[in-house]
């Protein structure tokens, strides 16, 4: 990584989110263990993040992914496995009322951050020093996969281990 390309991956994933979520009204309780509720929701996408960079390093050192394209897809791969946490931490909570898996304003948020990152991604890949990603096509959508495969069941095992309810 570059500190620019990690101004784009901690902009969508954390920054925005971070600060958008927290004006949001919570009137809840914190309810249970709260080191092991944290624990269990950001273990998975650091270990998913580690994982990914790990296997793209692998790919790169047997000369499958060229070294021009490495950056740029831990870039990605770091950036998804922050917007599928995301995503996860934008479920409705048990005490709203609503039949929908996300309410509209975090569903909203989930989206305009995907495409901001995708924006930074193609857009302004100059300015974050990201190759032209149509020759990358068929890594990007390895990595999508594999972040989410990877995500998924570090999630389940996690809140297994930790003994988090879900």
């Amino acid at each position: 990584f570059i500190p620019i390309q990690l101004t784009l991956t901690s902009m969508v994933t954390i920054g925005i989110p971070s600060f958008i979520l927290a004006l949001e009204p919570n009137n809840e309780r914190v309810k249970g263990n709260f080191l092991r509720q944290v624990i269990s929701k950001a273990l998975p996408s650091g270990l998913c993040v580690a994982i990914n960079i790990f296997i793209l390093s692998m790919l790169n050192r047997n000369c499958i992914i060229l070294d021009k394209d490495f950056s740029s897809l831990c870039v990605i791969s770091t950036g998804m496995c922050g917007l599928i946490l995301l995503f996860k931490l934008c479920k409705t909570r048990k005490g709203e009322n609503t039949r929908l898996p996300f309410s509209i304003f975090r569903l909203t948020l989930g989206i305009c951050l995907t495409c901001i990152f995708v924006f930074g991604l193609t857009s302004l890949n100059w300015l974050f020093s990201i190759v032209p990603l149509e020759p990358l096509i068929l890594p990007i959508i390895f990595i999508l996969v594999l972040s989410i495969v990877n995500f998924t069941v570090l999630s389940f095992v996690l809140r297994k281990l930790l003994k988090v309810e879900k």
